[in-house]
């Protein structure tokens, strides 16, 4: 499931590219397709998580209000949940739904970056080990330079046996430059892997293969150490067949002998090679080259490992070859490889990424040829135009591209201000704004969040620019896809506003007229409980006081 996505990404991209021949261009538009897809996602998240944050001076004012009582401030929690109608789990879920989206589709544009040094490759992941009498065999393609000398190159495989020791076997293989027979190769390899520190015997197999379509014959085969091997006395040399052997080697055949001898031990390496003068029908000649290493030391002293060319010339100008490894297990118990590196093609047990490996679904596409031209050219010019983008080569980083001087620099330095400036951007646009005077309510980690931006750009910094322009591209289409949602909120609030109906402002009860207050003078006195008793006393007193008037 998880390579579909990617290779689907990658035939997306692909197609793009098809349209327009840029992988920058590509990418842009790859993000735009992506973000477009996920939209409904999106929008659910950016309205609850802005809900969210409309609420969160609420939530304050609870979690102050039932400080000493978490059941209570959950239900209260629950039920301000549900009276706002909002749900905390809908931000989390599209973002979880969106990541594996966008996890592969990193993936896929990092992948662009890669610069193997072998092709086809299948040394990679060896097996869990080496049985006794049995090898593993794989193989690899590598450019050839070609130029005047050809190349030689050196294969390493690093072995540990039951006991947890560790130790190396190397064998060479040459490529020369020419163009008779180059279908016809030459093996030179030792039974023994390592001899004792004051040498020993150790039993040497030949053999010259014929891939070709013309019969081609031996003239000669003579080794630096041990001497002519097809004379018929060699005192270097004992058990040999080499001089009996046939030496016309027909098409598809192969010349296959073999030879003892003493190697001398020491404390270095021992290294021999062997060449093979060879003539064709038409008179033509050349010569085929390997060398046989054969270290010191007691452990695992009958595993060993050899390289072997499908080609022995390539042209002037360089080619394709493709290079078979076996390591051969002669010994008595399990050992197991560890390593398998190459110095000219590099960690062949873990070659790293391949720039077409997610584009299997559309390997006749105009990107996948472009890529693989390029591969089989021996990663010629170092700046092929698939790669090139706004004066910048994707493959490499903004760190890598400051070493080439500063005008050189300057658009990946825009590119990471721009990254770094949408990402703020992000973060001011999903900030609720004040109202009313009041103070923006602060959100958990937030102070931390005001350094994503600068982090996001040292990122950026340390990866390939081509994931820059993926980061800038998709900031810019999120911040264009954040206001869109932004508005559409504001208008669905707008017209709820407008729909809903207006109550009119109550009328006053009508009241009764007020009577015009009375004057003083003629106002009745208030009547009291006392009035109604009146003592005898008090009328004769009132009697005397009118009779004095």
């Amino acid at each position: 499931m998880w390579d579909a996505i990617r290779e689907f990404l990658g035939a997306v991209v692909s197609f793009f590219y098809g349209l327009i021949p840029n992988l920058g261009v590509a990418i842009i538009l790859l993000t735009v397709a992506v973000g477009v897809v996920l939209f409904p996602l999106t929008l659910k998240q950016t309205r609850s998580m802005r809900a969210m944050q409309l609420l969160s001076p609420e939530l304050k004012r609870l979690q102050k209000e039932y400080a000493g009582d978490k059941p209570a401030l959950q239900q209260a929690t629950l039920a301000l949940y549900k009276e706002r109608g909002v749900n905390p789990a809908a931000g989390c879920l599209p973002l979880l739904l969106q990541m594996p989206v966008w996890f592969a589709l990193f993936q896929v544009l990092q992948s662009f970056s890669a610069s193997p040094l072998s092709l086809n490759d299948t040394c990679a992941n060896p097996g869990p080990g080496i049985t006794a009498g049995s090898a593993y065999t794989c193989s690899f393609e590598g450019f050839v330079p070609g130029g005047e000398t050809g190349q030689a190159n050196t294969v390493t495989a690093r072995l540990r046996d039951s006991l947890e020791r560790d130790e190396n076997r190397v064998d060479s293989a040459s490529v020369g430059v020419g163009d008779a027979f180059p279908l016809v190769t030459i093996a030179f390899r030792p039974e023994a892997g390592v001899v004792p520190q004051g040498g020993g015997p150790v039993r040497f197999s030949v053999e010259v293969v014929n891939g070709g379509a013309d019969t081609v014959t031996l003239e000669g085969l003579r080794d630096g150490s041990f001497g002519d091997l097809l004379a018929p006395v060699n005192e270097a040399v004992t058990e040999s067949t080499c001089a009996a052997a046939a030496r016309s080697i027909p098409a598809g055949g192969l010349f296959s002998c073999s030879f003892r001898a003493t190697v001398p031990g020491g404390t270095s390496t021992f290294q021999s090679t062997l060449t093979a003068d060879l003539r064709d029908g038409a008179g033509r000649e050349a010569s085929r080259v390997d060398t046989a290493s054969v270290g010191v030391g007691d452990v695992m002293p009958l595993v060993s490992v050899s390289i072997r060319p499908e080609a022995g010339v390539v042209p002037a100008a360089g080619g394709l070859v493709r290079f078979k490894v076996e390591v051969v297990n002669g010994g008595t118990e399990t050992v197991t490889l560890i390593g398998l590196a190459d110095d000219r093609f590099g960690d062949l047990a873990a070659p790293g990424g391949n720039p077409t490996r997610f584009l299997s679904m559309v390997p006749d596409g105009r990107l996948h040829d472009d890529i693989q031209g390029w591969l089989e050219a021996g990663r010629q010019p170092a700046d092929p135009a698939w790669r090139d983008f706004a004066w910048m080569n994707l493959s490499i980083t903004p760190r890598d591209a400051f070493s080439l001087g500063f005008v050189s620099f300057i658009p990946y330095l825009i590119t990471l201000l721009l990254v770094m400036g949408t990402a703020w951007y992000q973060q001011k646009q999903t900030t609720p704004k004040p109202k009313d005077g009041q103070p923006t309510p602060q959100q958990p980690g937030q102070a931390v969040l005001k350094i994503f931006p600068v982090l996001f750009g040292f990122i950026s910094y340390t990866l390939p620019a081509g994931l820059a322009v993926y980061f800038a591209a998709s900031s810019l289409f999120r911040i264009g896809q954040t206001d869109l949602i932004i508005r559409l909120g504001e208008r669905g609030r707008d017209e709820k506003t407008k729909s809903d109906p207006v109550e009119a402002p109550a009328e006053p009860e009508p009241r009764a007229p007020e009577r015009p207050a009375r004057p003083a003078s003629v106002q009745p006195k208030a009547s009291s409980p006392a009035a109604s008793t009146r003592s005898p006393q008090a009328s004769q007193q009132r009697g005397k006081k009118r009779r004095r008037r």
